[in-house]
């Protein structure tokens, strides 16, 4: 039984341009993506060990939800808008979250 639904979106950002994509997904990405149904949580991740490694991560009450926001959402606009700030193409990997303990 699937209690929740993960989204991974996995990028890397050019290193002079971190500051920027920063203030990108601060500014942009999450004032669209906020209000979506379905969304519990937005976070993005950056490595520690890796200078650019980023990982955008949602948190969705079902894998319909989360389509229904790439499909008829902003999601292709704003990966368009995030690209010049990459150095490839971002890798998106969903999954089902199945055991849940919070602390």
């Amino acid at each position: 039984m699937r209690e929740m639904f993960v989204r991974l979106v996995f990028g890397k950002v050019q290193t002079d341009k971190i500051e920027e994509f920063r203030r990108w997904y601060k500014n942009e990405d999450v004032p669209a993506v906020k209000n979506q149904k379905g969304l519990r949580m937005l976070l993005l991740l950056e490595s520690v060990d890796v200078l650019g490694e980023a990982v955008s991560l949602s948190i969705w009450d079902s894998k319909e939800d989360a389509e229904a926001f790439e499909k008829r959402g902003p999601y292709k606009e704003l990966v368009k808008k995030a690209i010049p700030l990459l150095t490839e193409e971002p890798v998106r990997k969903s999954y089902d979250v199945t055991v849940v303990h919070q602390a």
